[in-house]
């Protein structure tokens, strides 16, 4: 291995000169660190992954093989994005295609692959569904007259709310102490979930399982990460089985969990190589799924003692200005190295329509410094996209969604259509067969039936194609699975629709709204409070969106189904993006604009706050250019006061024009430097000059004092070599 023992000084110089990049001291610290386990601490926008690059690359500088390098991200498209990173500092596309870089998941498969005596098959959704019916069964069985107020409901969007549950417990190894004391409800309380849910997970993974409770059937998401931690916890062989490597890089550290930290603990330890990780404390928005500060912060050093922490504090995304407001709110230093003004500014409004207005109107102003398809709208919820989506509708802006569906697609909106539907007899003014199909699905969740899954695909596949039959398949089929309490109550609720068809729609969806008690649905069958709240207030906007129509219930109706015919956000290809704060992690917008800023949606969580705190951290960051907060008239988020951007304002202008001053010295340096070069016979240059040569030549080149980059795969020109033969080489073998 050509890296220097544990402890011994480093070359102060590096042997890697990267293409177009001029690191910073921080990032050759990095670059050049030879301890055995080493931390990035990251500030948003401060290139941890060029970083991990550059650290990749002098390894392979120095003779370290690609083939025993290992570098893991959390998504595969954080992979694709550390691989592409590494070409663009100039490592060969030989070297990088040996490299192994991959998501953590996808590697944890492979090492399966490769250990299991048998083939484990990764299981469709409806299989893992099927099987989680089978334990809601098996849980009702046993434990249904053990335990009061147990919640089995098996129907698909119940099972896909289980199905990330186990998941969920499963990242946190809330599962692996199965022989632990206590009752059932003590170890719910201590995995974080509820009885139910813990009772149905356990015996779905005795299912999952087998008959000998540690060879897997199936895997589904997460299970590989999960069963290979397991394996390693419970037999120490296993260690001893992992592949080896001499460098292991992992980003977006803040992402990690418990099942992933035992296995990078355990591979370092069966490996004895060398572990860099980056990531960001600040950005821990996950932690349901188990993502914790606390492994950047001290579960390394708890266990090796020696851990190295760096420093990356320079944003190269934004100007000192966000940066300065950013150190403000989060206490911590961050400075920049962007030579330009992010500009953010703070809009008042008095209501929900009024701020969508107000955001709308920014939209234009600014379209024309900063396009649409570069601007995002970031959103702490889903359901504040409703008036937004509304007000960008009126002004035929386009729009994109992500992270969630448009407003008019959402199950609790759909069922309301559903019923207008089925009083006027004309489910095809719903434009599309997937929209037809879409309402048959929100009926029978809010029906709260348990649907066999093969019927449920054929009534929607007939319902998309015959919207005709819709009376038919709720009297003969809904009406008739109903409990006799829900039974009567859609009753009432369709008689209200029928009542209420030339009344303000407002008036008639408000009724309608309360006599299904659609939250309260929503909040049972998915065993989630905080979804029933946020359908709450879906249904509460779009009701505000019906009072300023004017319109009477079928016109209502009927604009719905004009506006759903005119245009799908989903099937957009440019647009404004409105997306949640959390799906644009890892992303970046020349503009961000951050609506609805009051008291009650920043924080949304008063239990959660440190997380609540680093969603708005995290949406404010993704800005390069422009901010704009838009805030109410009262009840302000004490977020925005914390920015503290009047209290920051002079040092950022300060260092904004220190940075110029920088800049227009570098330039005139450039210039002196480039005036110097026309006059010399042998141009001058502070950074290695690269030469196309044949590989038939190479030892005329050698011989000319030409040397040869093993990392980038080209002869350049050294620093220093003398003016004469330095000119020779350009002449025999120009520069590319």
């Amino acid at each position: 291995m050509a890296m220097m023992p544990l402890g011994q000084p480093h070359n102060a110089q590096p042997r890697f000169v990267p293409r177009g990049l001029r690191p910073t001291a921080e990032q050759l610290d990095i670059q050049l660190s030879q301890h055995k386990i080493s931390l990035i601490h990251a500030n948003a926008g401060a290139a941890k992954t060029t970083s991990l690059a550059l650290r990749l690359a002098e390894a392979l500088a120095r003779g370290m093989s690609p083939r025993s390098i290992l570098v893991l991200t959390f998504t595969p498209e954080a992979a694709e994005v550390m691989r592409q990173r590494v070409l663009e500092l100039g490592v060969a596309a030989s070297l990088v295609a040996q490299l192994h870089i991959t998501h953590v998941e996808a590697w944890a498969h492979q090492v399966l692959r490769q250990l299991d005596e048998a083939v484990v098959p990764q299981a469709e959704v409806a299989t893992l569904q099927q099987v989680m019916r089978e334990a809601m069964a098996r849980v009702s069985e046993q434990y249904g007259t053990t335990y009061d107020g147990l919640e089995i409901v098996s129907h698909a969007a119940a099972l896909g709310e289980l199905l990330l549950e186990q998941q969920k417990l499963k990242a946190r190894m809330a599962l692996h102490d199965e022989g632990a004391d206590g009752d059932w409800e003590e170890r719910a309380w201590t995995a974080g979930t509820t009885l139910t849910r813990l009772l149905v997970t356990h015996h779905y993974e005795q299912l999952r399982l087998g008959t000998l409770g540690s060879d897997p059937l199936f895997r589904g998401p997460g299970d590989a990460m999960y069963d290979l931690a397991r394996y390693l916890l419970d037999d120490p062989i296993w260690q001893s089985r992992l592949p080896r490597y001499q460098l292991v890089l992992v980003d977006e550290l803040h992402d990690m969990n418990e099942a992933t930290f035992q296995v990078l603990a355990a591979l370092v330890d069966s490996n004895q190589c060398y572990m860099m990780g980056a990531g960001d404390k600040d950005q821990v928005i996950y932690s349901e799924l188990g993502a914790d500060d606390s492994y950047l912060l001290h579960r390394f050093q708890s266990r090796y003692g020696y851990v190295r922490a760096h420093s990356l504090t320079q944003t190269f995304r934004h100007g000192p200005h966000l940066a300065f407001a950013v150190e403000h709110f989060k206490q911590k230093i961050v400075s920049s190295a962007v030579v330009h003004r992010t500009e953010i500014k703070c809009h008042r409004y008095h209501d929900d329509a009024d701020g969508a207005v107000r955001c709308v109107q920014l939209l234009t102003q600014s379209v024309a410094t900063y396009p649409w398809a570069d601007t995002a709208v970031l959103l702490r919820g889903a359901h504040l996209s409703v008036p937004l989506e509304e007000a960008l509708w009126k002004a035929r802006i386009p729009y994109i969604t992500h992270g969630f569906e448009p407003y008019l697609y959402r199950r609790e909106i759909l069922v309301l259509l559903g019923l207008v539907a089925l009083a006027l007899e004309d489910l095809a003014r719903l434009p599309t067969a997937a929209l037809r199909a879409s309402v048959v699905d929100a009926l029978v969740f809010f029906a709260e039936l348990d649907y066999p899954a093969d019927e449920l695909a054929q009534a929607k596949q007939s319902l998309a194609a015959q919207p005709d039959a819709l009376a038919y398949f709720w009297e003969g089929q809904l009406l008739r699975r109903m409990t006799d309490t829900r039974a009567a109550q859609f009753k009432h609720a369709l008689s209200l629709v029928r009542q209420h068809l030339d009344h303000p729609a407002e008036t008639a969806l408000a009724a309608l709204v309360e006599a299904l008690d659609i939250a309260a649905v929503v909040t049972r069958q998915m065993a989630n409070a905080a979804q029933g709240h946020m359908a709450a207030q879906t249904l509460h906007s779009f009701i505000a969106c019906a009072h300023t129509s004017e319109l009477d219930l079928i016109a209502y109706f009927q604009f719905c189904g004009q506006r759903l015919a005119e245009f799908n956000p989903s099937h957009q290809s440019a647009g404004v993006r409105l997306e949640l704060i959390g799906s644009a992690k890892g992303k970046e917008y020349a503009h961000v604009v951050l609506p609805y800023l009051t008291n009650r949606q920043y924080p949304f969580n008063t239990d959660h706050f440190a997380e609540e705190e680093n969603l708005f951290y995290v949406a404010v960051t993704r800005a390069k250019y422009k901010v704009s907060l838009l805030i109410p008239q009262h009840g302000v988020s004490p977020f925005v006061e914390r920015l503290g951007l009047e209290l920051t304002a002079k040092r950022a202008d300060n260092a904004l024009a220190l940075l110029q001053r920088r800049q227009a010295a570098d330039q005139a340096a450039h210039q002196q430097r480039e005036v110097r070069r026309s006059k010399l016979a042998a141009p001058f240059t502070l950074e290695r000059e690269d030469l196309a040569v044949p590989y038939a030549e190479r030892n005329e080149a050698k011989g000319l004092g030409a040397r040869w980059d093993a990392v980038q795969k080209c002869w350049y020109i050294p620093k220093g070599l003398g003016s004469g033969q330095a000119e020779q080489l350009r002449g025999r073998w120009p520069l590319k």
